[in-house]
């Protein structure tokens, strides 16, 4: 039983040894394997718990005390991205080796006045919207519009300034400044076209006076991104203010003077901590003489703008308002540009910014539209006149017939008996109006030539939409204002001659007198008038003597 039991257990391990063998060394092989799994695994934690250590030793806890979005103690941004740095001026980041030079392109428009469509005596702007857009397409170009942009034309009075807003934003303008002639239609028109521009309208100085706040529909800035450059563009209404009609805009005040510079200052500050590396001050107000170029112009004859703002708050000035043509550099080296108006040209300046150290270089000219009159013609004129037709309606339709050339100086005069032929006619039975008149501008071209006479050639000569006012004065100040004032256009007739000889000889001078004037003289203090009765905004200036003119009096 033994031998047996014996053989048994001997048959029994051969037939199992190789299976236990092969066991045993896979379960070694196996506890190899998890022991390197588990010593590869330690390895990985401790490189990460040193990486881990060493980035939070490292890491930088960003503090930015100036608020000019640099950290200040390892000098990169709150992302950590390059704050660009070229102490070599070599154009090239120190630390990063980017290129760090940007040229720009900055065009202006001031006192386009709506002449946007052709006329016989002004060009429109589908060159010139070619011609920008052209610019745009092959290079870094920002287009400034520095006021008077609306009021002017057929197509864009009657549509109070949305047809020129609409041009802007096909041509991709960057920012407007608002222009005293902005306010012509008060500011509900101005908060209209502020929706429908692509760009922000920007006056640092128009407060509202029911809140002594900066009015909504305008921004005293913006801040642009070109190609890695940060430009910063402030606008203001100048010192224009008496250029606009007090009834159109009793709602708001202008900060002039010190006020101005004040402002300007403060906010070229603001920008220059938002990271601007260049500043753009776009201003409706400029220069009253003509000159190509001017050197170091003196301070006396600076007197629409303070010379201290160039001291490190501005550097470059596109103006407008003053319809002159020039580029002028002040006591500080600033550049100052105006480009006529009436789409006769454009302001240009060309710009170099290192936006690494703050260095740049600015060149201005002005581009004639004999330049840009050799673009390809667009049709968004066009196209905008047949959306706004039923608004536009027939500027071209003839009113009527003058036998001879008109001059500016017979316009004037014109314009005046128009007023006192109305004034009669809607005034004349309740009171004796003594005469009609006043301060009468007549614009770009100024005169009429022979021949038929059209609903835009009266508007683009007289294209403010004043109100028709009967207006009381003091003997006193009429004997002032008007017939003493060579300044002053004004008609009268038998009735008027004798009240003039009666106040030359010191009679009636404390009396009240009638007279007829538009808005425009009401709103002018000076004239101590006081409006008694008004035609409404439905009958203009113009349309007195649109209705002279059909009437044919101007051929007698």
């Amino acid at each position: 039983m033994v031998y047996l039991f014996t053989v048994y257990q001997i048959g029994y391990i051969k037939k199992y040894r190789a299976r236990y063998i092969r066991r045993y060394f896979a379960a070694r092989v196996l506890m190899k394997k998890k022991l390197s799994i588990i010593a590869l695994f330690l390895v990985v934690a401790i490189c990460v718990t040193l990486f881990v250590a060493c980035g939070e030793k490292n890491k930088c806890n960003h503090s930015d005390l100036n608020g000019d979005l640099v950290c200040d103690k390892c000098y990169r941004d709150m992302d950590g991205d390059c704050v660009h740095i070229d102490g070599n001026d070599d154009g090239k980041c120190d630390l990063c080796k980017k290129g760090v030079v940007v040229d720009i392109d900055f065009y202006a428009i001031n006192d386009l006045h709506g002449m946007y469509a052709d006329t016989d005596t002004q060009p429109g702007v589908d060159e010139l919207t070619t011609y920008l857009l052209d610019k745009q397409a092959n290079g870094n170009s920002v287009l400034l519009a520095s006021g008077d942009m609306w009021q002017g034309s057929a197509e864009s009075n009657n549509t109070k300034g949305r047809l020129a807003t609409e041009w802007l934003n096909f041509v991709n303008c960057s920012a407007m400044t608002l222009g005293n002639h902005e306010f012509d239609w008060k500011t509900d028109k101005i908060k209209i076209n502020a929706e429908l521009a692509n760009f922000p309208l920007l006056a640092i100085n128009v407060y509202e006076h029911a809140t002594n706040e900066r009015a909504p529909y305008c921004q005293p800035s913006v801040l642009v991104n070109e190609d890695g450059a940060k430009i910063g563009i402030i606008g203001a209404i100048g010192d224009c203010y008496s250029s606009i009609s007090a009834s159109m805009c009793r709602d708001v005040y202008f900060k002039t003077g010190s006020e101005l510079t004040a402002l300007i200052k403060s906010e070229s500050e603001k920008l220059k901590k938002q990271g601007a590396d260049y500043i753009v001050l776009s201003i409706h107000d400029g220069y009253a003489r003509n000159s190509h170029s001017m050197q170091n112009i003196s301070d006396k004859d600076m007197d629409w703008y303070d010379s201290a703002l160039s001291n490190g708050y501005v550097n470059v000035v596109f103006e407008g308002h003053t319809h002159r043509t020039y580029t002028l550099v002040d006591r500080y080296g600033v550049k100052h540009i105006q480009a006529g108006g009436y789409n006769d040209a454009i302001a240009h300046a060309d710009v170099t910014v290192n936006y690494a150290n703050g260095k740049s270089s600015t060149s201005v000219d002005v581009v004639r539209n004999e330049v840009y009159s050799e673009s390809a013609s667009n049709d968004i004129i066009k196209n905008l006149v047949e959306k706004y037709s039923d608004e536009i309606g027939d500027p071209d339709k003839v009113i009527g017939h003058i036998s001879d050339y008109t001059s500016y100086d017979m316009l004037r005069s014109y314009m005046a008996k128009a007023y006192l032929a109305k004034g009669r006619q809607v005034w004349g039975n309740d009171y004796d109006i003594v005469l009609a008149g006043g301060y009468i501008s007549v614009r770009n071209p100024g005169y009429l030539a022979a021949g038929d006479v059209t609903i835009r050639q009266i508007q683009t000569l007289f294209p403010f939409d004043n109100e028709m006012h009967l207006c009381k004065i003091t003997g006193y100040d009429l004997l002032k204002r008007y017939f003493r004032n060579d300044s002053y256009i004004y008609e009268y007739g038998s009735y008027g001659a004798q009240v003039k000889a009666k106040l030359e000889r010191g009679e009636g001078l404390n009396d009240n007198y009638y007279i007829v004037t538009d808005s425009y003289n009401t709103d002018y203090a000076p004239n101590k008038l006081t409006m008694v009765e008004t035609l409404g905004n439905t009958t203009y200036p113009r349309d007195c003597l649109a209705e002279y003119i059909a009437a044919g009096y101007l051929n007698n």
